[in-house]
């Protein structure tokens, strides 16, 4: 082989290994998953604008993917924008990947905008995704928050008996007749100290 033959091929692997490193070396900026994560760390920071400007960038990658919608509802709903919240937990609910921390923000805007009876239907569904549920960024929410907010709506509602069923999962001693209007106050009283307490 010929020295100016070598020094071609040398020459051609060298750039071409140039070439590869350059472009593994180009700035590809953040994956889906990156972005929701740095939506729920804003969102953990209180943050909520930022966290939602990182979940729209995160569904601008992905949109058929329940995450976005859950973070950017439950921004909304810190924010007070209950009904751009709902229509956010409303449309992630088809998407793939919902799972319950979609429903309990749900649960909780539709509460807070008067809707005690789908807001149970949506607590419901808290329980049957997961029955441990607890609220990972930021919020101290977790499962027993979900069955007060029941016994609130139901208690709104007028059923007494399964306000008192959803009181007794968080507290098992409580007892009362339902029946009375002493007990009714009473029941009244025990859900409101839950809610300070939890």
């Amino acid at each position: 082989m010929n020295k100016q033959f070598c020094a071609y091929m040398l020459s051609a692997v060298l750039s071409v290994g140039f070439i590869a490193c350059d472009s593994n070396n180009e700035p590809s900026g953040p994956n889906f998953d990156d972005l929701v994560e740095r939506g729920w760390s804003r969102f953990s920071e209180k943050k909520y604008g930022e966290a939602i400007d990182e979940f729209r960038n995160a569904r601008a990658l992905e949109q058929d993917n329940a995450a976005t919608y859950t973070g950017i509802g439950w921004a909304q709903l810190l924010q007070d924008s209950l009904s751009r919240a709902n229509s956010e937990f409303n449309l992630g609910a088809g998407k793939p990947g919902v799972g319950a921390d979609l429903f309990a923000g749900w649960a909780f805007s539709l509460n807070a905008i008067k809707n005690h009876f789908a807001s149970n239907q949506k607590a419901d569904s808290v329980i049957v995704y997961d029955v441990n549920w607890s609220f990972a960024y930021g919020l101290p929410l977790d499962i027993n928050d979900i069955y007060i907010l029941k016994a609130e709506n139901y208690f709104i509602l007028g059923d007494m008996v399964n306000s008192l069923t959803s009181v007794q999962f968080v507290n098992p001693d409580f007892s009362v007749d339902v029946t009375t209007h002493a007990g009714q106050a009473a029941l009244a009283q025990e859900i409101e100290r839950l809610r300070a307490a939890f």
